[in-house]
């Protein structure tokens, strides 16, 4: 028994990871937004204040996709960069 997969399911697997439409980038960010999220809390080390970094995270992610990254995994890592580098900023402005 030989088991195929069928262009859409093909699909399915590339809408998750870019996106080409309005509707997919919509999936995408979402996405990215979870893992990076989850990514700075997920250790207990994430030092912004839940509600400032979840305004600044979505604000970042739209930014880096008007710029033309519309693909899952840059937008994660940017999205987890930039709440990296603000946390940075905020320890400087603690000391």
């Amino acid at each position: 028994m030989s088991v195929t997969f069928d262009q859409p399911l093909a699909d399915e697997a590339r809408m998750v990871s870019r996106a080409d439409t309005p509707d997919e980038l919509k999936v995408v960010l979402a996405r990215a937004f979870d893992q990076a999220w989850a990514r700075y809390y997920g250790q207990g080390q994430g030092i912004l204040s839940p509600d400032f970094a979840r305004t600044a995270l979505a604000k970042r992610l739209v930014q880096i996709a008007k710029d033309g990254v519309t693909d899952e995994e840059s937008l994660t890592a940017g999205g987890l960069w930039y709440l990296d580098s603000i946390s940075l900023d905020e320890l400087g402005n603690l000391a």
